[in-house]
């Protein structure tokens, strides 16, 4: 900015003019000391003298928008010389909603990514987008997507997502919008936030968020108790008619406003079929409704209803079609289009008024071609509508404007107000302040520009008027002080804050008397201070109060300003709340997280607990009914059985499911670590000790935690464990602060602690404390009606992570799998069906194992084969060396000396098949 002596400002560019929300001309010819909220024209002066010795200077101060409020800037001034000194204004806002936006992104959860090259025409998704929208695996052009989503969004909501994209593409901008699509787990909602970026010529990128809006509410059980019920208060007191209706025509949900209006209470219209209440819809009708909205998505139509009286009840409405789960639902929104006659006499109401408005008002769009324009314009300005229709909305003004910039200023919800100059129908000029306002009409962009004549008195005392009722509907409190600080003006915002006999006498009282316990020693232009209110109400605010000086008719003014700041406070108050709260639920997820990559890590993974034995649906009893209480269990078994199965089960089926369980392996741990392991260090606890860390107790806060292998706890660590099971506290090692935990806890072992008890190697406190719940886990040669599922469930199950297809098992195999034992129990099975699937070579799967075999070499003695497996083994070992072919002077036949039909008819028996060893 180049500004005079005397403050005044006779030059700036438009990025200044920016800051202020006006354009160039609006800011030329004002003076600085008034555009700066906390400079006076005394201020200025000094500066001046400053800046005429040669020195620059740097300040921070606010100036006045032209929406009245107040920008932070950064100001460098020098004079050029000696009448003229150059401002360089820095924005300090924008800082400021950049560390906003990067605080409120490390807040997001579960957001997918997506990113459009518009130079390469590339669209890159990330994976989390992938899994959110359930897109395809393959490469997504514009066609495929547009291709994948239409079967699963309303056309309504592809069309506005494609408008957001084409605006993002036009010019740089932040836009958002929310659509729903059909996915797997039923109809989501999703909220789209994107950014788009270029060069000077056009935007080159797009880089959008989309999120879950389920996700956006967070985890927690109270906030979604109190939005289903806010959500179920707001169906029932809407105005508009909504019924749930499933696909056989009868109800789930009709709203109050529906049971008024047709004269049902709530029993009855439950019992209805859609039938009794539109008799258009029968239940062959609603079928091809179901049909047609399960394609579009979304229907519109005019429907007559019949309330209890038998009266008709005309509606207009826009069914949706949702799916929770496997349940459908016609979600329909509907009006009673007596109510829209009543809006449309009012929108009649509305066009009279505009038309009769002593303003000037013409809606235009954003190519500049006029949309409408009130009769008043056409009355003063002469023109005819035919006429305006076929001009620009630029020819009907005077001087041209940055036609771009005002619109994306009132795309970004700021009003603009200018003056300048109207050419009327026979060619006068006048001049006009016009008032442009963003509406969205169907779908459709306008402004609307509110044009009044400047030129007469009228209008100043217009803008007097104007000026004063905006002073007394300030939101903030106004007070204009003479020099002895006795009221000269208090507008209505305080006044309504004051007892009734002091708002009527408040001009010429001391400032002392109206705002007791303001400081007036501080009263200094540019400076401000806080204090205490007390309204006449008796309520406490808490008010922040700014302080200028006006010179007028050769007095001086104080004008302050007090603005209530007390839900400001309270609001910092709590957003400081919910960022300690923040950042104790972000150390819990990285606590959780090491522990579900220390759980993932592990080799043995059975994501289910696989059994037909009805043996082991005692064992699954016996967890169904200790899971829902507290008590401490132990799990007794063979190693490889599955107690970490039985511990996880016994957690999910409890209360503490949404909470973490963490393992701990203490046969895995060396013994100067399971202390630190178990209950956490401080920092400088002992060598290496470099940072406090959390045990695993306090990590399984609120849920539970599993001790597998509990025999190997150290007897120096038994008596703390024993006190955290009977006190729910702990100290960590090298602190003394002492920590409360609620937890529960599942030991296991295969190990006999009472034997152990006795022979003085385990506390016997501790063994009758942990054995409240003893639940024995069965070796799988006690439960073999199992070997055969758990074969079927491994060989799926190697099979798709090796990607091979298996199409059958021998059951010659698995009658000899069933007849073993099994000493390595589950484990030992299924690394036997690992080996089994790494060796197949197509679709019947051998299973390279023999029991017989096994058993002699485990308990010394020489191989020997039973005849079955020999003579299967010779078999095998032929149809390799030929390659899989069986008859012929080449075949297998050949080798082993037997007629073809009898080799045939041999491995037909024995369950061996020749495409298993086909080599070409």
């Amino acid at each position: 900015m180049l500004v005079a002596q005397n403050s005044q400002v006779i030059g700036l560019n438009e990025a200044a003019a920016a800051l202020f929300g006006m354009t160039t001309e609006d800011v030329l010819g004002q003076r600085w000391a008034g555009l700066d909220a906390q400079s006076t024209l005394m201020g200025w002066k000094g500066k001046w003298a400053v800046m005429s010795q040669g020195e620059s200077l740097t300040y921070h101060t606010d100036i006045e928008t032209i929406r009245q409020f107040l920008r932070p800037v950064r100001v460098e001034a020098r004079a050029l010389d000696a009448h003229h000194a150059l401002l360089l204004l820095t924005d300090q806002l924008a800082p400021t909603i950049v560390a906003i936006k990067e605080r409120l992104a490390d807040k997001a959860t579960r957001a997918g990514f997506v990113v459009y090259n518009r130079v390469d025409g590339s669209i890159q998704f990330s994976d989390g987008l992938r899994a959110l929208l359930e897109l395809p695996d393959q490469p997504i052009t514009k066609e495929v997507l547009l291709n994948y989503l239409s079967g699963r969004m309303a056309a309504a909501d592809i069309t506005e997502l494609v408008k957001t994209v084409e605006k993002l593409l036009a010019t740089p901008a932040d836009l958002s919008v929310s659509f729903a699509i059909e996915t797997e787990r039923g109809t989501r909602p999703f909220r789209f936030s994107a950014t788009s970026a270029g060069n000077e010529l056009h935007v080159t990128h797009i880089v959008a968020a989309v999120q879950a809006a389920e996700e956006q509410a967070g985890g927690n059980s109270l906030t979604t108790d109190v939005e289903s019920t806010l959500a179920k208060f707001c169906l029932e007191r809407s105005k508009d008619l909504i019924f749930w209706v499933r696909p056989d025509g009868s109800m789930e949900y009709v709203n109050e406003a529906s049971r008024e209006r047709l004269g049902y209470t709530p029993e009855e219209v439950m019992a209805l079929h859609t039938s009794d209440l539109a008799p258009v819809f029968s239940q062959e009708t609603v079928d091809a409704y179901f049909e047609e909205l399960r394609r579009h998505k979304r229907i519109n139509g005019e429907y007559i209803l019949i309330d209890k009286a038998g009266m008709e009840v005309p509606v207009a409405g826009t069914a949706n079609y949702i799916r929770i789960g496997d349940q459908e639902y016609s979600c329909t929104i509907a009006r009673d289009l007596r109510v829209r006659k009543r809006v449309n006499r009012k929108q009649h109401l509305l066009e009279f008024s505009f038309d009769r408005s002593e303003d000037m008002i013409i809606w235009s769009r954003p190519d500049g071609s006029v949309y409408s324009a009130n009769s008043t314009f056409y009355e003063q300005t002469g023109y005819q509508q035919g006429q305006v229709q076929e001009l620009n909305v630029h020819d009907l003004y005077a001087e041209p404007f940055d036609q771009a910039g005002i619109w994306q200023r009132l795309q970004n919800g700021e009003g603009v107000t200018r003056t300048t100059r109207l050419r009327t129908a026979d060619g006068r000029v006048l001049p006009v302040r016009a008032r442009l306002t963003y509406i969205n009409y169907e779908g459709e962009e306008l402004k609307c520009a509110y044009i009044y004549d400047v030129s007469g008195e009228r209008e100043k005392e217009k803008i007097l008027s104007l000026s004063q009722v905006a002073l007394d509907t300030a939101a903030d409190c106004i007070l204009w002080l003479d020099e002895d600080y006795r009221v000269q003006y208090a507008n209505q915002t305080l006044r309504e804050l004051l007892p009734t006999g002091m708002a009527k006498n408040v001009v010429g009282q001391s400032v002392q008397s109206v705002l007791p316990d303001l400081d007036r020693k501080a009263l200094s232009p540019g400076q401000s201070q806080d204090f205490d209110f007390k309204t006449a109400a008796g309520d406490l605010r808490h008010m922040n109060l700014t302080c200028s000086l006006l010179e007028h008719d050769g007095r001086t003014y104080f004008v302050l300003s007090a603005r209530d700041i007390s839900v400001l406070r309270q609001e910092r108050q709590e957003l400081e709340t919910e960022f300690r709260e923040i950042e104790v639920m972000r150390d819990r997820l990285r606590d959780e997280n090491l522990h579900l990559r220390e759980d993932n890590d592990t080799k043995y993974n059975v994501n289910n607990i696989i059994t037909v034995s009805r043996k082991y649906q005692k064992i699954l009893t016996q967890v169904g009914q200790v899971a829902d209480v507290d008590t401490t269990v132990l799990i007794t078994g063979e190693t490889g059985t599955g107690k970490e199965l039985l511990a996880r089960a016994v957690h999910q089926l409890s209360a503490r499911e949404d909470f973490p369980l963490i393992k701990v392996n203490c046969a895995a741990l060396p013994e100067s670590l399971i202390e630190s392991e178990l209950f956490g260090h401080e920092k400088g606890a002992f060598t290496g000790a470099v940072s406090r860390k959390k045990g695993r107790f306090e990590m399984a806060d609120r849920g539970t935690i599993f001790l597998d292998e509990i025999g190997e706890l150290p007897l120096d660590l038994q008596s703390k464990l024993l006190r955290v099971l009977q006190e729910d506290e702990f100290e960590r090692l090298g602190g003394e602060t002492t920590i409360k935990v609620d937890v529960r806890l599942i030991a296991a072992t295969n190990r006999n602690l009472r034997q152990m008890v006795q022979e003085g190697k385990f506390r016997e406190d501790l063994y009758y404390r942990l054995n409240v719940f003893p639940i024995h886990n069965l070796p799988l040669r006690d439960r073999k009606e199992d070997i055969p599922v758990l074969i079927e469930y491994f060989a799926k199950k190697y099979a798709k992570r090796q990607g091979k297809q298996i199409s059958r098992i021998s059951a010659a195999d698995i009658k000899r799998l069933s007849l073993y034992d099994f000493p390595g129990n589950i484990r030992e099975l299924e690394n036997i069906m690992e080996r089994s699937v790494v060796l197949c070579q197509g679709e019947t799967l051998s299973i390279d194992f023999y029991p017989n075999a096994r058993e002699a070499v485990n308990q010394g003695a020489n191989l020997f084969l039973t005849f079955e497996d020999m003579q299967r083994k010779h078999i095998i070992d032929a149809l390799k060396k030929t390659g899989g072919r069986v008859t012929g002077p080449e075949g297998a036949g050949v080798l082993l000396d037997v007629n073809d039909r009898t080799l045939v008819s041999k491995m037909r028996k024995l369950g061996i098949e020749k495409q298993d060893y086909l080599t070409g």
